[in-house]
């Protein structure tokens, strides 16, 4: 018998930056990506905001 878990909810946060550092006086600009995922990973969606 095999028992799997429910991976329909989100459980992590995932961010994701670039530049991968910051410095304190730049750069300008940047992108910063945040999604939600499941226990295993997987891009999930969330109820409400």
């Amino acid at each position: 018998m095999t028992i799997y878990t429910n991976n329909n909810h989100p459980t992590q946060i995932l961010l994701k930056t670039t530049p991968n550092d910051f410095p304190v006086d730049g750069p300008k600009f940047g992108y910063i990506g945040i999604e939600l995922a499941t226990s295993g990973g997987l891009p999930t969606t969330s109820n409400q905001d």
